[in-house]
């Protein structure tokens, strides 16, 4: 323990994340807060800003060494192992048992890079993950799906904050005022979905193109968190058994008078979301699946006519006229 290296840091992080699938919540928990502490201790949150100041210190002889291949490898694995432990931190911590351990504000380095320029050492600059305002920053020359995971996880971590610390219950507005956190958290994701770019989305064309760059798990756990975003933060104001509801409005707390107010579609837009959002996760299962299927099975045509993959996806599904 008193030796600090960035192994060390992702062993305990490999670790937490272990204890956090086996449903071991406190042991998790402490593991990922020495891993946070180690890389607090090392200072990686910091990185990019140390490693340019001993760049514009050293003679010119060495400048191109720290300009090398493999110092890029390193460069970049410290990244990653600091937005490990911020992504971590996110996602395990919730109301005031487990808060959070990074604040956002101390994030100084750049977001992680893409696969291709990572495999290929390139130097390449991503953004930070919230830059100061006013401040100039270089264009951004690589972007990818793990960078916007990462702001996604951020905007996930204020979701979780206001849910676990009561949600509507502590709001003074309507979730249709500007004012109300509801409402911020809303547009936040909004902006989010709007910045993707066309290649990001979710679309099956989408889906192979990340497959074929190795880059699938990101892209999946990208729009599975975005729909996880969207569904938690809509049901606040969903009614939770909706058994006598003639259409979507909201639910029955003491300020109901207040809701009925509310603008024209705002409930059905409310539930268009969370509705929506669950057809994501549901489309996402059936691009893994056919992508499963094309792996292990041959593409011969089958008595129903077509492939195995286009009966998989030519399967019609039920609607509100077959209950009618």
């Amino acid at each position: 323990m008193d030796s600090l290296t960035v192994e060390r840091i992702q062993s305990f992080l490999m670790l937490g994340l272990f204890e956090w699938s086996q449903e071991n919540n406190s042991s998790a928990w402490m593991y990922l807060g020495i891993a946070i502490r180690m890389a607090k201790l090392m200072r990686l949150e910091q990185d990019d800003r140390r490693m340019a100041i001993l760049e514009n210190q050293a003679p010119d002889t060495k400048r191109f060494e720290k300009k090398s291949p493999e110092i890029v490898i390193i460069r970049e694995t410290r990244r990653r192992t600091m937005y490990s432990c911020f992504i971590m931190d996110r996602l395990m911590s919730c109301g005031s048992e487990r808060p959070l351990s990074i604040a956002v504000e101390s994030m100084l380095i750049q977001l992680p890079c893409s696969e291709m320029a990572f495999d290929l050492s390139l130097q390449v600059y991503t953004g930070l993950l919230q830059p100061r305002e006013g401040s100039s920053q270089p264009q951004i020359s690589d972007d990818s799906t793990l960078s916007r995971f990462v702001k996604l996880v951020e905007i996930w971590g204020e979701i979780s904050r206001y849910i676990s610390m009561g949600g509507r219950s502590r709001e003074v507005h309507p979730p249709w005022n500007p004012k109300s956190t509801f409402y911020k958290l809303r547009e936040k994701i909004i902006a989010f979905d709007k910045d993707l770019p066309d290649t990001f989305t979710l679309s099956r064309q989408n889906y192979y193109r990340h497959d074929n760059h190795q880059a699938t798990n990101a892209y999946v756990s990208l729009h599975m968190l975005a729909s996880v975003c969207q569904i938690v933060l809509n049901r606040e104001y969903l009614p939770f058994l909706p058994l006598r509801c003639r259409e979507p409005q909201g639910p029955s707390i003491v300020n109901q008078t207040i809701l009925n107010f509310a603008p024209d579609r705002f409930w059905e837009e409310s539930a268009e979301d969370v509705f929506q959002s669950s057809r994501n996760i549901i489309d996402l299962h059936k691009y893994k699946l056919y992508v499963g299927v094309s792996e292990n099975q041959k593409l011969a045509p089958t008595n129903a006519g077509g492939t195995p993959e286009a009966q998989l996806f030519n399967v019609k599904e039920p609607t509100l006229a077959a209950w009618d």
